[in-house]
């Protein structure tokens, strides 16, 4: 059945439950992308070991990994774009989207796949056609790191991230020697009369 999906017409929807329930608008028949991976994959790893789940939730969220690994492997066999993207849901995973990395290659996406699914892909998808790839004329926000993280992005959780660029200007202050922005500095900027 995904074979029938022609490739050139995503459509995103956030979760498989959506699938059912929009079926019907689509003819019955596919005419759009499922993308992965649906806010599930590390949100349902981290569910796995979070406080105060019951067994059977526990259970549940297991079982969805597992379909959600499964319509992985069945959208990358037939060919049709997998976004990725995810909201942090539970204490601690703010700013750690690059999780969402780690569970794809794990689903079997090679680390490039994955790199493009929620970079390449992604931009266009959420209206942001002037971002996404490193292309002439495109804005781009640009990760310095120490390490391989395009085959290895769990390297973020030990320190890879040196320094964030985005319109030529640092974020975090890892190269200091770039023109920074810091939050003080925009509190200046927004207090200082024009």
């Amino acid at each position: 059945m995904l074979e029938t999906v022609p490739a050139s017409h995503p459509r995103s929807f956030p979760c498989h439950a959506e699938i059912s329930r929009l079926w019907p608008e689509m003819g019955g028949r596919p005419s759009s992308i499922v993308d992965g991976p649906w806010e599930c994959r590390w949100v349902t790893h981290a569910l796995q070991t979070a406080e105060g789940l019951s067994a059977f939730v526990r259970e549940k969220v297991k079982q969805v990994g597992e379909v959600h690994a499964k319509a992985v492997a069945h959208a990358r066999k037939a060919g049709l774009p997998i976004l990725a993207g995810t909201d942090p849901v539970l204490p601690g995973m703010h700013g750690r989207n690059h999780q969402e990395l780690v569970h794809l290659v794990k689903d079997g996406l090679t680390p490039l796949e994955a790199w493009f699914a929620m970079t390449g892909r992604a931009a266009p998808a959420i209206g942001q056609d002037d971002a996404g790839t490193l292309t002439p004329g495109k804005r781009a926000d640009l990760l310095v790191c120490k390490g391989d993280v395009l085959e290895k992005p769990e390297l973020f959780e030990k320190g890879a991230l040196v320094e964030v660029l985005k319109d030529g200007v640092a974020y975090r202050g890892g190269l200091p020697t770039l023109p920074q922005h810091t939050w003080l500095g925009s509190v200046r900027t927004a207090l200082t009369p024009r």
